[in-house]
């Protein structure tokens, strides 16, 4: 479930991304170079804030809730975009402090996403050795940024397509139809947002808790502190010098 709903969560971030400049331009009207740094500047700034915050909280809230509120949060800020910005909107255009405000809020609760997932894997890799004996949390972590890798792939796939077919963008044309600007904010919006509340439902599918995690931790070290055990008898054993008896040819009696 893990691979799935980061999966999902990663196709609708990298959507929402790669329509950003066209959101930008054509549903909220803003052009100026600085402008569009402040707005990406605002999501990596609150996120590195965010970064401090949920290792602290980590330690004390289940990693699956953790993972879920910053998905869904993300997701509840990414369709408010298109229901509180543009044209006859709250906010209208050209104003720039909600959407830094709101890029702010998305960058900090979608950082839960950078630090927790990995924690999750270490946790399904001592599953598996308590299990199957070995340790493969390489092939773990392999098959979860080979899904990131992906869902990028086929994220940038989707906008290119849905911005022509669905939105109608005419490239290279200063003035679009309102439809087609409301469709790029809804493809920016409220896509990624439907898209990040759906991987936040299958992370609950989830089983992993505190609770089991400490078990499984405690169990493998004790087959840890059994194996070294075992290996230190079994040294123990071989070093023991062996004594032969000398026989009475080499000494006339038996010793």
């Amino acid at each position: 479930m893990l691979f799935i709903s980061y999966s999902i969560f990663f196709l609708g971030t990298v959507v929402n991304a790669t329509l950003s400049i066209h959101f930008l331009t054509y549903y909220v009207r803003i052009t100026s170079s600085k402008a569009l740094s402040l707005f990406h500047l605002s999501f990596f700034v609150a996120a590195l804030v965010g970064v401090v915050f949920w290792l602290r909280a980590s330690r004390m809230i289940e990693k699956r809730w953790l993972y879920f509120a910053g998905t869904l949060s993300t997701s509840i800020v990414m369709g408010c975009a298109f229901l509180v910005l543009g044209e006859g909107r709250l906010f209208g255009t050209g104003n720039l402090l909600p959407l830094l405000i709101g890029h702010g809020i998305a960058g900090f609760f979608a950082s839960v996403l950078w630090i927790i997932p990995a924690s999750m894997i270490a946790d399904i890799a001592d599953e598996d050795e308590l299990l199957n004996g070995e340790r493969r949390e390489g092939t773990f972590f392999g098959l979860f940024y080979f899904g990131e890798q992906i869902a990028a792939g086929a994220s940038v796939l989707v906008a290119g397509v849905l911005i022509d077919w669905f939105a109608g963008l005419i490239p290279g044309q200063t003035h679009q139809s309102a439809i087609t600007i409301s469709r790029i904010g809804m493809l920016y919006s409220l896509l990624p947002s439907a898209l990040l509340g759906i991987g936040a439902l299958f992370i609950m599918r989830y089983s992993l808790d505190q609770h089991k995690v400490i078990a499984i931790q405690l169990e493998l070290a004790k087959a840890q502190t059994l194996q070294k055990q075992f290996v230190f008898n079994h040294d123990l054993q071989d070093s023991k010098p062996t004594h032969k008896k000398r026989t009475s040819l080499e000494t006339g009696e038996a010793i």
